[in-house]
């Protein structure tokens, strides 16, 4: 599975996760270091950033509870606000 990350996240760029089965979005965010400390906020998907499975919003699959498979690609998007 392929994350790739752009906007104020994208000093990481990209990264390769393996997954053995299908898996739920908050399963494998809580299981790695840099997803969980960028994207969680009281153990929840944080409002300000913007995640596509498979180019669909995550909310429209799910919730953190959106399957995710080997193949899948996630993109994620910080939505910053200014004035």
């Amino acid at each position: 599975m392929k994350i790739r990350f752009f906007g104020s996240l994208s000093q990481v760029r990209e990264l390769d996760l393996t997954l053995e089965g299908e898996k739920e979005l908050l399963d494998v965010i809580r299981g790695n270091d840099i997803l969980k400390k960028n994207l969680l906020s009281d153990n929840s998907i944080r409002p300000d950033i913007l995640v596509l499975i498979n180019g669909v919003d995550y909310r429209l699959l799910g919730g953190g509870k959106a399957k995710l498979n080997q193949g899948d690609e996630v993109v994620i998007i910080p939505i910053n606000h200014g004035g």
